[in-house]
């Protein structure tokens, strides 16, 4: 296996001690090592029958290619790729958000009766909001009470799936992925926490604070900044943990708490940056110990 030209011109820049260290390493070391001093540009990737640009997927992880198109989970950071032909989400490329998995309670801490199976992986993406359209009109109408009772739907057109209703269903298909269930949960945990039950208000961070502590870890994973629309899908995935872990305190049973807002950040760039990040922490490695030579 032979390098590619950026590699090999990158590789040829090192100064003499470094590129003793780089000889030493295996073929995918070298790699992830001159990748790093590359900067990671898109490169070309010769299939036999195409040519196809591949560039790294900073809102999912793996590779983004001219067959597939990312889709956003909704309510969480995380996603999936998907056949552009067939419009079938492509097997084992979700990464990001995975529920906890944690049994539905009621106001009275009592188990939900709800008939749903549990899921880890979000089962509702970007486009799914439009399943309110197939409801029949008193179905429809029927949602929209308890949306309006939950507090996150306000004028709406009584059994007409409008804007407004859009965009609370939208929150209830996002609240499901959160906890592994299904809309019917998501709407009733939302009913829970809303004005017209047993409310609870959520104290979370604030937006600024998560945003610095977001870019910190981006530097320390990546040495860089990373995209704002990113930075703030990891921040409100956060305050949500948040919610969940006052919400599930309050009803009693198994204390839950978040993790510390550093380390979810750390581990979300990570998972989304994917060779990036590994490319990074062993250059910062080989640093060292030329450091440690140099001394």
């Amino acid at each position: 296996m032979e390098l590619t030209p950026e590699q090999q011109a990158a590789f040829d820049a090192l100064l003499p001690a470094e590129k003793l260290i780089v000889e030493k390493m295996d073929f995918a070391g070298k790699q992830l090592y001159l990748n790093a001093k590359i900067g990671f540009q898109p490169t070309q990737q010769n299939t036999g029958t195409s040519t196809n640009i591949s560039v790294p997927n900073y809102l999912g992880g793996g590779q983004i290619s001219d067959t597939t198109y990312f889709q956003e989970a909704l309510g969480v950071s995380g996603g999936r790729q998907v056949a552009k032909e067939t419009g079938q989400p492509v097997a084992g490329t979700y990464t990001g958000f995975k529920s906890a998995l944690t049994p539905q309670t009621t106001p009275q801490g009592a188990t939900s009766r709800l008939p749903s199976m549990r899921s880890a992986l979000p089962r509702y993406f970007e486009g799914d909001e439009d399943s309110i359209n197939n409801f029949k009109r008193e179905e429809v109408a029927s949602i929209q009470q308890q949306m309006k009772n939950a507090g996150i739907l306000g004028k709406y057109k009584l059994g007409v799936v409008d804007n407004a209703t859009l965009a609370a269903w939208k929150t209830v298909l996002g609240q499901a992925n959160r906890t592994g269930g299904d809309w019917r949960e998501g709407l009733q945990e939302l009913s829970v926490g809303g004005s017209g039950g047993s409310g609870l208000t959520a104290r979370v961070s604030s937006p600024d604070d998560l945003n610095k502590i977001i870019e910190q870890s981006a530097k320390y994973v990546l040495g860089r900044s990373i995209d704002p629309a990113m930075s703030q899908r990891i921040s409100k995935a956060y305050q949500q943990l948040q919610i969940e872990e006052q919400r599930a305190n309050k009803m009693g049973g198994v204390q839950v708490q978040a993790p510390q807002a550093d380390v979810f950040a750390e581990k979300q760039i990570e998972a989304a940056s994917g060779a990036e990040a590994d490319a990074y922490k062993f250059a910062q490695f080989a640093k060292e110990i030329l450091g440690g030579q140099g001394g």
